[in-house]
């Protein structure tokens, strides 16, 4: 069988779609429509069809799309590659599947608002053993039927579909053995035997409940989770256009706010988990990449209007898995660096198996999506002569009838922005080792002119298994980022978007000369906000290279330690120019900025794990661990101020008739030590402990350590017997959690000692 869809459920075993795309090809459509109450006779609904050489897939998405009829069937039984030519004009559908089925062992059944495709018995091939009618019925645990599950005789194309009441009929000889599916349940292969009736009973699929989640320093059964953790898989991710996994999490997780900070390529969004923690301090979550923090990464200075996350650096499509740790007792773990939540990402890794190759090629287009209703010139003319009456004694005015220019601002300054992305990525691995290698290329220009952002990465997953008790792995990304951004504050103070809007529509962008006219009005004296888009150098380029080498040693199967060292090395330059032919560097004879900042983080961290189910329903997932990480920034800026000439731009700064120099150096360093303790029972009740005690140069003299413990309890009260009557409940969990967190973002001592 094709791996099934997952399709949003109502209730417990109705399932809808209510339209198949093109591009789908479903196991099944449509089931269970019967709850919208569809009354009419489906074979009375007529349609008309003029294929040639058409593919049965595409037949069944017409009747689909002229009927609302939904199709159900099983890809075993109905060959949708299948070429078939129809003509039919105003034909009932019955007509149309006569066509369909014309000359195949298929056979269809109209009810209930959907189209059954069944295979016809297979008695009348030759060489085929004595078949008989084997009915049956498909219910869950709690007795319910199970509609649209896959009947199939193993080995066979021969095969069906459980109708509304969950029962089947088909053909099979004696010793045939039937398979049976449905999605969220596990598959049962039944031998028939002498038996013209079975009843099966499928079992919940209890994987999810026992997937294993990435949380601090470890991994747990989402089944035994007392914090709040949140969970998104790579195909949730990928969804849509994102360059940035933080984007990607927008309006995908409870608790989780993310605001775009501007339209500009390459900004990443403004993230809060529950909310703000802090007024003065920082209030963005803690990002951890394969269990190693990421440095703020702070931007050079001399860029105005540049503000990127930390997370830019990475390819969304080499992300596995996000959790997002939202309360306390899941944040605890991290200390004086937990407050604001922690986003824990995980990167693809290889899988044992033959070589796989991926390339994914996408691309867009942006464009502004309201453009705001103006006045018209001859409006504007006459509201600016009423001002100069006002103003300036009549000074100033605009004969309505003879004005000199007209000019929209608005189409000057926007434009139809191409995006790109362009992803290559290799996988495989043996028995002992595992590789993944990706590359990839963004290229999003902005719908402002002026404006772009581009993105090189390549990120190498290794891991080697020598041994029994020892294997070794070591994670790379190197990304380059280069972005051009507007510069704010360039006119007056103020942002040339904003300008756009004001600037005096009766002006040209360019003189008789063909010169830039550097002002959008006489009067006021604000400058041309086409030319400071176009003309104004504000450029960020980074380089950010993170590499995490470990070594993991088994003692005993429950019994694991852990070592590693990472390290994150962030470089980046700012570049600014306004010239001497626009508003904002006529006065100045040109303005030049170059700023740099060259980080580098450490991070040194080492824990024990001991994982044991033991009899009678107790679990222990138990973790001790002690940490080092260090951080240190050096950052210098240079302004050059009236220049002979434009060509040498910010490249040869000390030719400025004036300019200024300044430099500063700061880091921090932290030790920690932690434990989590969570112990199970009979997979109803959990109870987790957390401690951590952070030291940190950033803390007062006599404060130079803090605690933060955490306490959490729940209760799988669907696993009651109480609660296991009701069908509709799969899985009800009540927390109790308390927990302490802390935020170490403040200034920097300028020398790093405990």
């Amino acid at each position: 069988m094709k791996e099934q869809q997952e399709i949003p459920s109502v209730g417990k075993h109705l399932l809808f779609i209510d339209k198949i795309p093109n591009t789908m090809k479903l196991t099944w459509l449509f089931l269970s429509a019967s709850v919208f109450g569809f009354t009419a006779q489906a074979s009375a609904q007529r349609m008309s069809v003029a294929l040639d050489n058409a593919k049965v897939e595409h037949v069944l998405e017409e009747i689909t799309e002229q009927t609302g009829l939904g199709v159900a069937y099983s890809d075993q039984i109905v060959d949708l590659n299948r070429r078939v030519s129809i003509h039919l004009s105003d034909a009932e559908v019955n007509v149309v599947l006569d066509k369909l089925t014309e000359g195949t062992t298929l056979g269809y059944d109209i009810r209930n608002g959907k189209v059954y495709l069944y295979a016809k018995s297979n008695k009348h091939n030759p060489g085929t053993q004595q078949s008989n009618t084997v009915t049956g019925v498909v219910v869950d645990a709690n007795g319910e039927p199970i509609i649209g599950a896959n009947v199939v005789v193993k080995g066979t194309t021969n095969g069906t579909i459980t109708d509304i009441d969950g029962r089947f009929s088909l053909e099979a000889p004696g010793n045939a053995v039937l398979s049976i599916s449905y999605i969220g349940y596990n598959a049962q292969d039944i031998k028939i035997g002498n038996r013209s009736s079975i009843k099966i009973t499928l079992k919940e699929d209890t994987q999810k409940l026992d997937e294993v989640i990435v949380v601090g320093y470890g991994t747990m059964k989402k089944s035994d989770l007392t914090g709040s953790v949140a969970s998104l898989k790579s195909d949730e991710i990928v969804k849509g256009f994102s360059l940035s996994p933080d984007m990607a999490l927008r309006g995908k997780t409870a608790g989780v706010q993310i605001v775009t900070q501007s339209g500009q390529p390459g900004a990443g969004g403004v993230v809060r988990i529950r909310g703000n923690s802090s007024i003065l301090g920082s209030n963005e979550p803690l990002y951890v990449v394969d269990g190693v923090p990421l440095s703020g990464g702070d931007a050079a200075e001399g860029v105005d209007g540049v503000s990127s996350s930390p997370l830019t650096t990475i390819n969304p499509s080499d992300i596995e898995s996000m959790e997002i740790l939202k309360d306390a007792s899941a944040t605890a773990i991290y200390g004086s660096r937990g407050a604001n939540g922690v986003v824990m990402i995980t990167t693809k890794r290889g899988k044992e198996g033959r070589f796989s190759a991926n390339l994914n090629v996408s691309a867009g287009f942006q464009q502004i999506g309201h453009k705001l209703e103006l006045t018209t010139l001859q409006q504007w003319a006459v509201m600016w002569n009423e001002a100069m009456d006002y103003l300036n004694n009549g000074v100033g005015k605009y004969d309505v009838n003879n004005l000199p220019a007209q000019t929209d601002w608005i189409d000057a300054g926007y434009r139809t922005a191409l995006l790109q992305n362009y992803e290559l990525s290799f996988s495989g691995g043996t028995e002992k080792l595992r590789y993944m290698i990706s590359g990839g290329y963004s290229d999003q220009e902005g719908i402002v002119k002026g404006t772009d952002f581009t993105r090189y990465s390549l990120r190498t997953n290794l891991e080697n298994k020598f041994n029994g008790w020892l294997s070794v792995g070591v994670n790379i990304s190197a990304t380059k980022t280069e972005t051009n951004s507007i510069a704010q504050g360039s006119i007056d103070g103020g942002n040339p978007l904003g300008y756009l809007t004001m600037a005096c529509p009766v002006e040209p962008i360019y003189d008789e000369n063909g010169d830039y006219n550097l002002y959008i009005d006489a009067e006021s004296r604000k400058g041309n906000p086409y030319a400071s888009l176009s003309e104004i150098t504000n450029n960020d380029s980074r380089n950010r290279f993170i590499s995490n080498v470990y070594a993991d040693l088994t003692f005993l199967p429950e019994l694991k330690f852990r070592t590693s060292l990472a390290i994150d090395v962030n470089n980046s330059k700012a570049k600014y120019y306004a010239p001497s032919y626009i508003a904002e560097g006529l006065t100045s004879q040109g303005v030049a900025k170059i700023g740099n900042s060259n980080s580098i983080y450490w991070n040194s961290t080492n824990t024990l794990t001991y994982i044991k189910d033991f009899e009678d329903g107790h679990s222990l997932n138990a973790m001790v661990g002690a940490e080092w990480q260090k951080s240190q920034i050096e950052r210098n800026f240079t302004q050059g101020i009236g220049f002979a000439n434009d060509n040498a731009k910010f490249d040869n700064i000390s030719e400025a008739t004036t300019f200024t120099s300044r430099s500063n150096f700061t880091g921090w360093q932290m030790e920690s030590y932690m434990t989590r303790i969570n112990y199970s029972f009979k997979n109803k009740y959990s109870f987790t402990f957390t401690g951590r005690l952070d030291g940190s140069s950033r803390f007062g003299a006599n404060n130079k350590y803090a605690f933060f413990p955490s306490g959490a309890f729940a209760w799988r009260m669907s696993e009651e017997d109480f609660i296991k009557n009701f069908s509709h409940i799969s899985n009800m969990k009540l927390r109790l959690s308390y927990g302490s967190s802390g935020e170490q973002g403040i200034l920097s001592y300028r020398i790093m000692r405990f």
